[in-house]
């Protein structure tokens, strides 16, 4: 069993309050959630307007699924909100389990 961790921080310019970046942040989640059937929550920044961290977890066999189901998902975000500026992403992998 391999379990794929991903990380991704993006900038939201056009956040004004931390209402309006939790309006966003809720609607991203559960959109990627309902897609790809993965756990989503918000990570960190959790304070800072205009800055989104999400932290996304998958299960699979296949230890190459983890990766291709980060580049969907960075696509699938990018798509649906052209407004957000991807800053960083990463993935972990842990194998073995």
């Amino acid at each position: 069993m391999n379990i794929g961790v991903f990380y991704m921080s993006y900038r939201l310019s056009s956040s004004h309050s931390l209402k309006a970046k939790r309006q966003a942040v809720t609607s991203l989640i559960s959109r990627v959630h309902r897609k790809f059937n993965v756990s989503v929550a918000e990570y960190g920044d959790l304070d800072i307007w205009q800055r989104i961290t999400l932290v996304a977890c998958v299960a699979s066999a296949d230890p190459n699924f983890p990766d291709q189901l980060l580049e969907s998902i960075t696509s699938f975000i990018t798509e649906m909100r052209p407004d957000l500026e991807l800053i960083d992403c990463s993935t972990e992998l842990i194998s073995g389990v």
